[in-house]
């Protein structure tokens, strides 16, 4: 029986690999969003931490540190806005790989039922002509059989 060979079974390797390697993309991207949105909760909780220090703060030190607190709130303001605007980005690309990642999902899913199909295909045919060859076979050795015994008529 001949070995079953599919003309696309290379491409179907090749979309694996792919959609391995945007799998790991796509992990590698969520981890980063993690990282950052921890970010942006630590540096919050930071801001409400000193806003806290400051509420509970003596009365004559606490004009000092509220004079501070607002003369260096926009730069943690700014910190988190961009971190926002990276976890943003972070999404917008995590979305964009996962879009990816399932179209090709789809695709070596669609080549696989062929494969499946075509290998079935395949094992029917073999059996079909297996079914043929051992047909012709038993008619050959039927017809020798029934030569022999018209020939010798005697034995």
């Amino acid at each position: 029986m001949k070995k079953f060979v599919w003309p696309l079974r290379r491409v179907l390797e090749l979309k694996c690999k792919q959609e391995n390697l945007y799998r790991r993309q796509l992990v590698s991207l969520t981890e980063q969003t993690a990282a950052v949105r921890s970010q942006i909760i630590v540096a919050k909780a930071d801001l409400r931490m000193r806003c806290s220090q400051i509420k509970n703060a003596p009365p004559e030190t606490r004009l000092a540190r509220q004079e501070m607190f607002l003369r260096f709130v926009h730069v943690i303001d700014e910190k988190i806005k961009s971190l926002q605007l990276k976890l943003q980005q972070l999404e917008q690309q995590r979305n964009e790989m996962l879009a990816k990642v399932l179209h090709l999902r789809r695709e070596r899913k669609a080549l696989q039922k062929l494969q499946q199909k075509a290998k079935e295909q395949f094992i029917y045919e073999q059996n079909r002509l297996d079914q043929k060859n051992l047909d012709e076979q038993v008619n050959i050795a039927f017809a020798r059989n029934l030569i022999a015994a018209r020939l010798s008529p005697g034995l």
